[in-house]
């Protein structure tokens, strides 16, 4: 039986996101995701075209989750172009009050034109957590810190409301500092969702947000200060995780999380 369930569950969270395990207690959910960001500063302008996948493992819930994780961003500039892809994992403890547990995510971005090598990859391992405070609301933290290329500290918080069981509007702040004179990012966003048929689990988004990138270039020293607005549009499908409900609030609070890792902002320090 053991060995049934470890088969189950890697050809769950590898291969297909299973709505839900025919035995046991486990049940598997996932999400897949693509859509459009589009970078707007001064002096640059970046399109990024992303895609994204995660699938879940809850063992028990209450009671111990695990999660894989998947995504890449096709970026497209005057001066340069090039991918960023991410690879990475969560475990963490979920019950009625809410989540907290560990993410680790390897980042691979390609034409950095700043670097040498052209290379910029990073790891990064932190702690995330969500406290389900009301119904309608949801607070979210998260940090870490980022090994590699970019070697520093990051942290975010964030909260989600429920105004409608079809909508959920989430407010972020991200900070992240990479050391040895490398970018440091501070972004505030604000994301829409929205389910517009409750019997079919795709939902479609709109975010804004406003990002503050410093960069210490030498020779000479120069202070490079960037503002950038992001905008976003996207779509999802939820695959299980709904917990016996149909509206978003169930599928963010019994599917895989998203607000686990480094800020997404971090993939433009490579521009």
């Amino acid at each position: 039986m053991v060995l049934k369930r470890l088969l189950l569950a890697g050809v769950c969270l590898f291969v297909v996101p299973c709505a839900q395990a025919q035995e046991d207690d486990m049940r598997f959910s996932g999400t897949l995701g693509g859509g459009y960001t589009f970078y707007d500063s001064p002096d640059l302008h970046i399109g990024d075209w992303n895609a994204n996948a995660s699938a879940l493992l809850t063992i028990d819930n209450p009671g111990f989750n695990l999660q894989a994780n998947f995504s890449n961003d096709h970026f497209s500039a005057a001066v340069n172009g090039g991918d960023d892809w991410n690879f990475g994992g969560d475990a963490y403890w979920r019950d009625y009050a809410g989540a907290i547990g560990l993410d680790i995510d390897t980042h691979a971005i390609s034409n950095a034109n700043f670097i040498p090598s052209g290379r910029a990859d990073f790891t990064n391992f932190g702690f995330f957590g969500q406290w389900f405070v009301v119904p309608e609301a949801t607070l979210e933290i998260k940090g870490g810190w980022m090994q590699g290329q970019f070697e520093g500290p990051y942290a975010g918080a964030g909260v989600v409301g429920y105004p409608l069981d079809s909508v959920a509007l989430e407010l972020t702040a991200d900070y992240a500092k990479a050391n040895h004179l490398q970018p440091e990012l501070k972004d505030i966003g604000l994301n829409a969702e929205f389910l517009p048929l409750p019997e079919y689990p795709v939902s479609v988004s709109v975010g804004y947000t406003r990002a503050e990138y410093r960069r210490l270039n030498l020779p000479p020293i120069v202070v490079n200060n960037r503002s950038t607005d992001v905008f976003g549009v996207a779509i999802k499908v939820y695959f299980g995780g709904g917990g016996g409900g149909n509206t978003l609030r169930d599928y963010h609070r019994n599917g895989p999380v998203h607000y686990d890792s480094a800020p997404a902002g971090i993939s433009q320090f490579g521009f």
